[in-house]
């Protein structure tokens, strides 16, 4: 099992395919790319609104991102925490502190995101941070 707490970033980009559409599309089990390790995707209600406000702004996407939404809804192979903890990490962005408050919730192994500033401000609460390409190797899964 392997728990990634995605970036919404990461979710625009997997509309589009490449590195991100391919970890998405395993997360959800989905195309031929079935990792070695169960993907869960790990949210919070803060998380949970950040996308469904960012996602629902791609309507030209069409049936993708409704099928995508519709995944993210249903809840399969995601992990829900209602009371993450509450905490300053990201100085630059404060906004991007649902992300690290909810890896530390799940004890997610990796935030996938091309964030500068979760980059910068994951090691400091003990998190790592990388690319959708790593994240799939972690998953036992080949990157494009």
């Amino acid at each position: 099992m392997l728990k990634l707490v995605i970036d919404t970033n990461v979710l625009v980009a997997s509309l589009f395919g490449g590195n991100a559409g391919r970890l998405v599309e395993a997360w959800r089990g989905h195309g031929p790319f079935y990792p070695e390790r169960i993907i869960f995707l790990c949210v919070t209600p803060a998380v949970l609104r950040e996308y469904e406000n960012i996602l629902t702004r791609f309507s030209f996407r069409g049936e993708k991102l409704k099928n995508l939404l519709n995944d993210i809804r249903d809840g399969k192979n995601i992990l829900l925490d209602e009371n993450p903890p509450d905490g300053r990490w990201v100085k630059d962005d404060p906004e991007d502190d649902k992300f690290i408050a909810c890896a530390l919730a799940h004890g997610a192994e990796i935030i996938v995101s091309s964030d500068i500033h979760l980059k910068e401000a994951a090691p400091g609460a003990g998190l790592t941070v990388c690319g959708s390409g790593k994240a799939l190797e972690r998953a036992g899964t080949k990157a494009g």
